[in-house]
């Protein structure tokens, strides 16, 4: 397919750079106080952790009362670097970063999951940003009958994908229909 695409859309498809990510669910019998949502880590200062997302915001049935799940997203080099790794490595490195900003975090470890995808993490090359109108030109109404769902260009999340799949199911709808 990308071969018969225009010059253009065929050098920004290319483009896309996808990197190893690695993502740990921790979970402790007690409950996390005052903490937010989304904690971005500075990578100056941590090697491993780049977010910890605190599950209990995100509503009340996502956590158990008096526990918490932290979802723990490693820094691009960190995912790089372990992806191959055993997974009691991973949780240890993770947990000792974990305590060093959340005190004893680790003291009522109820489980650790870790998930690893070998392309994962979106990486933005130079310039990707401003090639992105050009690009959504060829993708709003179909490039001859071609659609893209479960890619955003270049933001990469469930949602996005999500919000792609009905936009592209949606074109092809409207297409057939007239």
């Amino acid at each position: 397919i990308i071969e018969s695409l225009p010059q253009k859309l065929n050098e920004y498809f290319r483009s896309i750079i996808y990197a190893p990510s690695i993502v740990v669910a921790t979970a402790t019998d007690d409950k996390a106080e005052d903490v937010a949502m989304i904690n971005n880590l500075l990578r100056s200062e941590f090697d491993i952790l780049g977010n910890v997302v605190f599950d209990q915001h995100k509503g009340p049935k996502r956590v158990p009362p008096g526990k918490t799940l932290a979802t723990c997203i490693l820094q691009e080099k960190a995912s790089r670097r372990l992806l191959h790794e055993t997974d009691q490595k991973i949780a240890k490195l993770v947990l000792r970063e974990l305590d060093a900003v959340f005190p004893k975090f680790s003291n009522k470890m109820i489980f650790q999951k870790i998930y690893r995808w070998e392309h994962g993490a979106l990486q933005l090359p130079p310039g990707q940003l401003a090639k992105r109108d050009t690009v959504r030109g060829f993708l709003e109404n179909g490039w001859q009958n071609i659609y893209f769902a479960g890619e955003s260009f270049p933001i990469s999340s469930l949602e996005a994908s999500f919000n792609t799949g009905i936009k592209a199911a949606n074109q092809i709808i409207t297409k057939s229909v007239y």
